[in-house]
């Protein structure tokens, strides 16, 4: 089994989600599903990573990189969000390399003062190397305002809920890993309570814009790993308010953020 991996975390945009009044400095040509959606599939298998954890991924994103990585020897795993949203959360993950172990998924328990739950979710597959159980999690935290106190702020309490699943008994592993679409900077509650809970940015004091929604340039895409992990961060590209995202080169309006890992010390 291998000591080393590297994983990818992408928001690959669905489709569901565009409308070209959003993206006034994309050419609408390049937001045509029937065209971004081979872009897609060949930009996630240049990643060339073990683990690739994705979002917004609705079915027939999915069907087209289960064909598309198959072909290049990786099993994938998909959980659709409820309350009928069109998009999901995948994983694929090469075989050969860490050994599969098992998928659960859980869909956040974050209805409030009589508002239903999201449907919103993290799929977390497990996987076993020479360092023991590792454990993957991938989501997609529902966007709220920034200025609402945490316990009221919906991506607050999905992130706390996945970070209570990390010490349940039957969940115990050497390192866990959470990726994903966070929608909260940097310096929000949110962020904050996963680094003061034990987990450690892959990406600290390497931090870049990863996309830039309403010409707005700022960083909501992250890999988090417990401290057992040493991470190596790949460097992203270089982005804007105004760089065109997505592109012929970048068919998704994020980027894809991929680090390396090894046991530390």
């Amino acid at each position: 089994m291998a000591r080393s991996f590297r994983v990818a975390s992408y928001n690959v945009l669905a489709d569901s989600y565009v409308k070209p009044q959003w993206y006034p400095n994309v050419d609408p040509e390049i937001l045509r599903w029937d065209r971004r959606k081979f872009a897609l599939a060949e930009r996630v298998a240049r990643l060339d990573v073990d683990i690739v954890c994705l979002q917004e991924v609705e079915a027939d994103a999915y069907s087209l990189l289960e064909s598309s990585l198959g072909a290049k020897g990786y099993k994938g795993v998909y959980a659709k969000k409820g309350r009928d949203k069109p998009d999901g959360c995948a994983m694929f993950f090469r075989q050969g390399g860490l050994g599969f172990v098992g998928s659960r998924t859980i869909y956040y328990r974050d209805g409030d003062q009589g508002v239903p739950d999201s449907g919103h979710l993290a799929l977390i597959n497990s996987f076993e190397c020479e360092l023991g159980i590792i454990r993957v999690a991938t989501t997609h935290l529902r966007w709220g305002q920034e200025d609402k106190p945490p316990q009221e702020h919906i991506g607050y309490r999905q992130i706390r809920e996945l970070i209570d699943e990390r010490f349940k008994p039957d969940q115990t592993a050497y390192a866990w890993i959470v990726c994903g679409d966070l929608n909260a900077q940097s310096d929000s509650p949110l962020v904050k309570e996963l680094v003061g809970s034990g987990f450690v940015d892959a990406y600290a004091g390497r931090e870049q814009a990863t996309c830039n929604p309403n010409r707005r340039a700022k960083r909501i895409d992250y890999i988090f790993h417990t401290s057992g992990l040493r991470s190596e961060p790949a460097k992203l590209m270089e982005i804007d308010d105004l760089t065109p995202l997505p592109s012929a080169e970048e068919p998704s309006d994020h980027l894809a953020l991929v680090a390396a890992f090894e046991k530390k010390g």
